[in-house]
């Protein structure tokens, strides 16, 4: 079953003239790298892509606004116990609602995605965790099971674990997954499986809170603490200013089974 998809892609572009890269986010289908997709007679999978690129003469590095986690993506819960994982991925039976879904500031270490309801509006007005996000973020508990990654091993993909060795050499060596590294005119890309939000039959945009890169890395778990990044590592310059960036978003109620 493959039906057409429309990904809404609208780009707000702020200060032009300091901006150097682009920040694109979009909706792609592909049967490649996914164990899941064939589950509901999809003819591909869905992905949401993230695209890096260096806009300016200059070799520039900065830090992902969200991390790669195994292709997967992560998302804000509380604690929850080992019985209420899903064993395998159901269709949910309240579909068809709106959502967003915000990566916030990309200085932050942690690494997480936190999904609100359509009637919150923008990412920083006060409001109470999701439980769609909840549920999200034990879909992905699953998956990541079935990848054969354990939840510790999960949570070391951030680079928290590397405090406070965050050196020139760090960067180009062990964590060089955390960061972008571009020529110019070059372009990154990523991708994020999105079967887990697929099987909720929901609606969902993808947004950047903060269209700015820093040049601080905060780390620390219970004392928090502001790191430098180096201004140049190897070729690469350190780019700390804003950036183009867009939202894109996905209604998988299409997909969903026996809807009204």
């Amino acid at each position: 079953m493959r039906k057409n998809l429309l990904a809404l892609l609208i780009f707000i572009p702020l200060h032009c003239f300091s901006q150097s890269v682009s920040v694109e986010l979009s909706i792609v289908w592909s049967n490649e790298n996914s164990l899941f997709y064939e589950r509901y007679n999809l003819e591909k999978n869905p992905y949401l892509k993230i695209n890096y690129k260096n806009l300016s003469d200059s070799c520039i590095y900065f830090k992902k606004i969200y991390e790669n986690n195994a292709g997967m993506p992560i998302f804000i819960d509380y604690e929850t116990p080992e019985k209420y994982k899903y064993p395998i991925l159901p269709f949910f039976s309240s579909p068809n609602k709106k959502y967003t879904c915000y990566f916030y500031d990309s200085n932050i270490s942690t690494n997480y995605i936190e999904v609100v309801h359509d009637s919150i509006l923008g990412c920083y007005q006060e409001h109470e965790l999701d439980y769609m996000s909840i549920d999200l973020a034990q879909i992905y508990d699953s998956l990541f099971i079935l990848k054969g990654i354990d939840s510790i091993m999960k949570n070391n993909f951030t680079i928290q674990q590397f405090y406070p060795s965050i050196t020139e050499y760090n960067i180009l060596t062990e964590l060089k997954n955390h960061f972008v590294f571009l020529s110019p005119n070059e372009d990154f890309s990523e991708y994020f499986d999105l079967i887990g939000l697929y099987v909720t039959g929901c609606q969902f945009s993808f947004e950047i809170c903060k269209n700015k890169f820093s040049k601080y890395v905060t780390v620390g778990y219970f004392q928090k603490e502001q790191i430098q990044l180096p201004m140049k590592v190897g070729r690469y310059n350190l780019y700390y200013d804003e950036f183009f960036y867009n939202k894109t978003s996905v209604d998988f109620y299409k997909f969903y089974p026996n809807k009204e």
